[in-house]
């Protein structure tokens, strides 16, 4: 293990050409956007989450390599009334993503950088629904995302972009939603944010 973590630092350590900035190798990220929904009749949610990574430059290559780590958190909800009753109803679905996996971080011109993700997810899942009584339900469950995002660093410690990510996930138990009427209506979802990063 004491040789491959002498190894890794040998490999990230920054060239000479890029000794003299310092380099970074930490980033943490802070993001804010919208998801589609996962079941019917639910509209857009308002996300919200961030993103903690430590990696850098192999010297004989252009991209940069992250470990990356992040949580991100989003809330639908919907009203309607189930056809076979006629009975109104409240549901409300909370969906918390716990990420890990790698970011490959490519320059493109100048400040001007794409980068690709590659994560596992595990999954908390929360349904509720109101109508004659309370029903609710949690579980975790497996699932993985893939993202691109474009960025502009402005600043050797901060950059402003862009992120468009896709989220899958495993089966889950909605017998809670289905109680309303409301079945799934993808087994995944998009996702629109707006990134700030910081580097150390």
């Amino acid at each position: 293990m004491l040789a491959t973590a002498i190894v890794a630092a040998a490999l990230l350590a920054p060239s000479p050409a890029g000794a003299k900035g310092g380099g970074t190798f930490v980033e943490i990220d802070a993001q804010a956007g919208v998801s589609t929904p996962t079941f019917e009749r639910m509209g857009v949610a308002f996300s919200y989450g961030g993103m903690i990574g430590i990696g850098g430059r192999l010297r004989w290559m252009l991209p940069r390599f992250y470990l990356m780590a992040g949580a991100m958190h989003q809330g639908w909800s919907a009203d309607g009334v189930r056809p076979e009753t006629g009975e109104g109803f409240t549901a409300s679905q909370s969906l918390l993503d716990l990420s890990l996996g790698l970011r490959v971080v490519i320059p493109i011109w100048k400040g001007l950088r794409v980068h690709i993700d590659l994560m596992g997810l595990a999954s908390r899942q929360e349904f509720e629904v109101r109508h004659d009584s309370k029903r609710a339900s949690e579980s975790w469950g497996p699932g993985g995302l893939v993202a691109f995002g474009i960025q502009y660093r402005w600043h050797r410690n901060a950059s402003t972009g862009l992120r468009l990510e896709g989220t899958f996930y495993g089966p889950v138990d909605s017998a809670v939603m289905r109680s309303a009427g409301l079945d799934p209506k993808h087994q995944g979802k998009l996702l629109v944010a707006l990134v700030q990063a910081w580097y150390f």
